[in-house]
C-alpha cells in the first residue's frame, strides 16, 4: 500500500467517521485485519469486515459479483444507511452505480477520488482535482 494514499483515505474515514468493509479479493485472507492494521495502524474496520463471496450468496448468479456480495452484506446491516464503493473493477447493481467510485488499476486513489468519496458520503463540498 502507498504511505500517501493511505494517508489520504485515513484523513477522510477520520473526518466523516467511515468505516471500512473489504469487498476485495483480499477479503479471502483470515489475516487480513492483521495485514491491513500493519499498512494502516488505526484503520476503522468494521466489526464485520469483509463481504461474504457471491458463489455462497447467490451460486447461480452470472453477473454482478461484487454488487451482489455488498447487497448481502448491505441487507445484513441495515444501520448502514450512507455508503461509497471504491473500485478498480465493475459488477455492481444498477442500484448501487451511484454510490461507485471508479479508480483505474495502475493509478490507484486520487485526490479527486478523495472529493467524489467525501460528497457523496456527505461531505460540504464537491471539489474535483485533476
Amino acid at each position: 500500500m502507498d504511505p500517501a494514499k493511505v494517508a489520504m483515505l485515513d484523513e477522510l474515514v477520520v473526518e466523516v467517521g467511515a468505516s471500512i468493509v473489504v469487498s476485495s479479493t483480499w477479503r479471502s485472507s483470515h489475516d487480513m485485519p492483521g495485514i491491513l492494521l500493519a499498512q494502516w495502524p488505526g484503520i476503522p474496520l468494521h466489526q464485520d469486515w469483509r463481504t461474504g463471496h457471491w458463489a455462497d450468496i447467490a451460486p447461480d448468479a452470472t453477473n454482478a459479483f461484487r454488487g451482489i456480495e455488498i447487497a448481502d452484506w448491505l441487507a445484513r446491516h441495515p444501520e448502514v444507511s450512507t455508503y461509497v464503493v471504491l473500485d478498480d473493477e465493475t459488477g455492481f447493481l444498477p442500484d448501487q452505480v451511484a454510490n461507485v467510485v471508479m479508480t483505474e488499476t495502475d493509478r490507484g486513489l486520487e485526490h479527486q477520488h478523495i472529493a467524489l468519496l467525501r460528497h457523496r458520503l456527505g461531505g460540504s463540498s464537491l471539489t474535483i482535482l485533476r
